[in-house]
């Protein structure tokens, strides 16, 4: 099975790579879950200075899984906001990292893609790049501190 993100580290530098090109780069539980684990063994390599977060393919990341939010309409009101604070603070957890962390936008940053970028200490993107808060389009209010 091809993994969901790819880590890598070269001396110094760790490579973060969504590798879903065939939904853009949808972000989704299955996602954050191999994040998270790639958080933790950054956190434990005292050798990495800095680590870079892009995507695979033409995207960084193009959002939420949109089957995976159209699912959570089908659970209780409160069951999902524990569920997606959850979710969120997994991937936010960017923000905790002792290192630097860059984010290499080589496509679509939108949504909750968009909102990770905005959440690395630093964005470099390509010229083609497209980025956006589209959540009012999908009829959903910000998430993952869109609105902050």
């Amino acid at each position: 099975m091809t993994p969901l993100v790819l880590y890598q580290t070269d001396g110094p530098v760790a490579t973060i790579t969504f590798n879903r090109p065939d939904t853009l780069n949808a972000l989704d539980e299955p996602v954050g879950l191999e994040l998270d684990r790639i958080f933790k063994s950054i956190e434990k390599d005292k050798n990495l200075r800095v680590a870079i977060l892009t995507g695979s393919g033409r995207a960084f990341s193009s959002g939420g899984n949109l089957d995976m939010i159209e699912a959570r309409t089908k659970k209780r009101g409160a069951t999902n906001k524990n569920e997606l604070k959850k979710f969120y603070r997994v991937f936010l957890n960017v923000r905790k990292l002792r290192i630097p962390v860059i984010a290499a936008i080589n496509g679509h940053a939108m949504g909750a893609g968009f909102c990770l970028a905005l959440a690395c200490d630093l964005r470099y993107a390509a010229t083609t790049a497209k980025m956006g808060a589209n959540f009012a389009k999908l009829g959903l209010a910000p998430g993952m501190g869109g609105s902050y």
